[in-house]
């Protein structure tokens, strides 16, 4: 969707790369704690993808638009994180608040499915403001284009 709504391969790829990270370290956290890959946890990588790319779709939106008023990449990119930086954080918060009430559930399973939501939520909120900026900053000009 990402490649199509930017007409550009390179930014496709890039608008999953909070994503990826985010489902590492869930996936990884699950193996470290031994917790299975049940129905609920099964949900998690349908719901992190769902609502994860939304920060991608923000941050290059704006940094698109940023990159057209700043001769300077870095200008750019401080510019975007000033302007979409809080607004993602704030949405991730309120997403992670949203799904970490399913941890009181008496069902064990939804209990690691609300904190694992929260603890990916944060995550991918963080990684898009962070992996995003710092790839571009690395690509540069070869991202852009």
């Amino acid at each position: 969707m990402a490649w199509a709504t930017y007409r550009s391969f390179r930014l496709g790829l890039l608008s999953i790369l909070p994503l990826t990270i985010t489902m590492s370290i869930c996936f990884g956290l699950m193996g470290i704690f031994n917790l299975p890959i049940s129905l609920p946890t099964a949900v998690i990588a349908n719901i992190v993808i769902g609502c994860g790319i939304d920060y991608s779709f923000h941050f290059l939106s704006r940094f698109k638009n940023e990159s057209r008023n700043h001769t300077s990449t870095n200008d750019a990119i401080y510019a975007t994180v000033n302007g979409v930086g809080k607004p993602i954080l704030y949405n991730a918060l309120s997403v992670a608040l949203g799904f970490s009430t399913l941890m009181f559930s008496m069902f064990l399973p939804l209990q690691f499915l609300g904190g694992l939501i929260a603890l990916a939520m944060l995550t991918c909120g963080i990684c898009s403001l962070t992996s995003l900026a710092s790839s571009i900053s690395l690509g540069s000009k070869k991202i852009i284009s």
